[in-house]
C-alpha cells in the first residue's frame, strides 16, 4: 500500500473516531468558562493562538522562495517557479494580516453601534 493511501486511511479512521473521543471527554470547569465567552473573546483567543503559526508559515514560504531564487542559475523555468513562490508567500501574508484585522474591525463596529449617540 502506498504512503498516500496509508495517510488517507489513517485520516479517515481518525475523523471517524474523533466524535467518540469528544463525547468521552470529562466536563471540566474550563468548559464552563468557555461556554460563557462572548464571540469577540473567543475570536481574540483563537487569533492570538494562530497568529504565531501563520507568521511562522509565512517565514517558511519566504525562505523557500529565497532558496529558489538563489538556485535559479539563469534557468527561466526555475525563475518563474521562484517568482510564483514569492507571489504566493506575499498573498498568504496579506491574507493572514487581513484575517487578523477582520475581528478587530468587527469589534470596533460592534462597539461603535453599542454606544448611544448624543
Amino acid at each position: 500500500m502506498s504512503m498516500i493511501k496509508k495517510i488517507i486511511t489513517a485520516t479517515f479512521i481518525l475523523s471517524l473516531a474523533l466524535p467518540a473521543l469528544a463525547l468521552a471527554a470529562y466536563p471540566s470547569p474550563v468548559s464552563d468558562h468557555i461556554s460563557k465567552l462572548s464571540l469577540i473573546e473567543l475570536v481574540t483567543i483563537l487569533t492570538s493562538f494562530t497568529w504565531p503559526i501563520i507568521i511562522g508559515l509565512s517565514g517558511v514560504a519566504f525562505t523557500v522562495s529565497a532558496i529558489l531564487f538563489i538556485t535559479v542559475n539563469d534557468d527561466p523555468v526555475r525563475l518563474v517557479e521562484a517568482r510564483k513562490a514569492l507571489l504566493l508567500g506575499l498573498i498568504g501574508t496579506v491574507a493572514a494580516i487581513a484575517t487578523f484585522c477582520i475581528p478587530l474591525l468587527v469589534q470596533a463596529a460592534v462597539a461603535a453601534t453599542a454606544t448611544p449617540m448624543s
